[in-house]
C-alpha cells in the first residue's frame, strides 16, 4: 500500500516538494483528482487568512465612489483588505430599502385581485387563497377547496399506506399483536 502512494507521488504548487498522494486533499475536477497543493500548505494558508487583521487604509467605497477611512466599512474576513467593499452607509441605504419593500409586500401593496389556481385552471379572487411567504404575491398556489382536497387526499394516502405497514407487520410477526391481546 505504502509504495502505491508513492507511484502517484505529486509536487506541491505551493512549497515545491514531492509529497504522497495522501498528503494531497481530493479535487475531482484534475485528472490525477488530487489537489495542486499539500494539506500542510491549504492549512498554513487558511491560519493566515484566518488571523489576518483589516487594514487601516482608507478605500474607495464601490457603491458611492467615496474614498472614506476604513472605519466607515465593517469588517469582512474574506475580503483582502478584512474589511467590506462598500461603507456602513451605503450599507444602511440599501438594508433600509429592502426592509420597505419587504414590510410594503407583506402589508399586501403586491397581493393580486385576482389568481389562477394551479389544481383546477381556474381565476379566482384573492381571498379565496391561504396567505403564504414563500410566493412573491404572498398568496397559495392552489385555492382554499383544492388546498383542502389535496391535504384529505394526502391524509387518506398515510392512513392507507400506515394501515398497510402494520398489516405486513403483523403478518411478520404474529407474536406482536398476541402480546397486544394479552
Amino acid at each position: 500500500m505504502a509504495t502505491e502512494s508513492w507511484e502517484r507521488a505529486k509536487t506541491c504548487i505551493g512549497c515545491g516538494q514531492i509529497k504522497e498522494a495522501r498528503d494531497f486533499g481530493v479535487n475531482r475536477s484534475k485528472k490525477d483528482c488530487l489537489s495542486k497543493y499539500c494539506r500542510g500548505c491549504v492549512s498554513a494558508h487558511q491560519a493566515a487568512k484566518r488571523d489576518r487583521e483589516p487594514t487601516d487604509e482608507p478605500q474607495k467605497c464601490w457603491q458611492c465612489g467615496l474614498v472614506k477611512p476604513a472605519t466607515e466599512f465593517h469588517a469582512n474576513k474574506k475580503s483582502p483588505t478584512g474589511r467590506r467593499r462598500e461603507c456602513s452607509q451605503c450599507v444602511n441605504e440599501v438594508t433600509r430599502e429592502l426592509n420597505a419593500r419587504r414590510r410594503e409586500s407583506k402589508d399586501g401593496a403586491f397581493v393580486r385581485s385576482k389568481k389562477r389556481c394551479t389544481a383546477c385552471g381556474e381565476e379566482k379572487a384573492a381571498e379565496h387563497y391561504h396567505r403564504r411567504k414563500g410566493p412573491a404575491d404572498g398568496l397559495s398556489y392552489m385555492c382554499k377547496p383544492c388546498t383542502t382536497a389535496y391535504f384529505a387526499r394526502w391524509k387518506e394516502q398515510r392512513r392507507a399506506a400506515a394501515k398497510a405497514l402494520a398489516e405486513v407487520e403483523v403478518k411478520n410477526n404474529p407474536d406482536v399483536l398476541e402480546e397486544k391481546k394479552a
